[in-house]
């Protein structure tokens, strides 16, 4: 398993052709995230006519990673990833711009560049329409320094720190016949996470989208021993 950080840059690449009725602002928006992260780039689209409008935003092509997944999103509203083809259809009035459409990317665990194709049009001329990809470039970023070492394990600090959504933490066991975990705890010294570390990874996932924002500590356990401790923060 890779054992490194990711860090995502999201640009929208337009099609040179012009809606009539339609059109998308802020060509260049940048995203950035990390290894575990959603990253949510946000579309803005604007009716510029002077009717309403019906609008189509159909994701017509994805060229992902084999540990991605892409949503098609509206209010908060996904659209379930291995669907074929994602399809939703909003109205706008006239002038109206709308901060509704949100294309999500899974990060991933490995460097990728990533391409999300979009087609958006009016329903009732579909002519009228505008096409556009949603880039992402995944990179390496810093490991986690050195948590613990001994003869029997070596472990990183968790990363990264502060956290959003998950949270990482590479090691290497040396001995397989010991009990390895690390224990989760919040400031008033309840536990909110046990998390046995296998012989056979080298990587340790901390899903943390139910945790509050705020401090927490991880202690190292090396059979029912604790032996050593570190601060982490959870920031959302």
């Amino acid at each position: 398993m890779k054992k490194s950080g990711i860090a995502i840059l999201v640009i929208l690449a337009f099609s040179p052709a012009i809606s009539q009725s339609l059109k998308l602002l802020d060509n260049e928006q940048n995203w950035e995230g990390k290894i575990g992260d959603k990253i949510q780039a946000t579309i803005r689209i604007q009716n510029i006519s002077a009717t309403p409008v019906s609008i189509v935003i159909q994701r017509v092509k994805t060229e992902i990673g084999t540990t991605q997944l892409t949503r098609l999103c509206w209010s908060g509203d996904c659209l379930e990833p291995d669907a074929q083809k994602l399809i939703i259809s909003k109205k706008l009035e006239p002038g109206e711009i709308t901060s509704n459409f949100v294309s999500i990317l899974d990060a991933g665990l490995t460097e990728e560049f990533s391409i999300v194709s979009y087609h958006i049009y009016n329903k009732d001329n579909p002519d009228d329409a505008i096409s556009f990809d949603v880039h992402y470039s995944v990179k390496e970023a810093a490991r986690g320094d050195v948590f613990y070492e001994s003869a029997e394990i070596f472990l990183r600090d968790i990363y990264p720190n502060p956290a959003s959504e998950n949270a990482f933490l590479d090691y290497q066991l040396k001995v397989e016949e010991q009990e390895v975990k690390i224990i989760i705890h919040n400031v008033l010294g309840s536990i909110v996470g046990v998390h046995p570390l296998s012989f056979h990874e080298s990587q340790l996932k901390i899903p943390i989208q139910d945790l509050n924002p705020g401090v927490y500590f991880y202690t190292l356990y090396l059979n029912t021993r604790s032996v050593t401790t570190k601060k982490f923060v959870v920031k959302k």
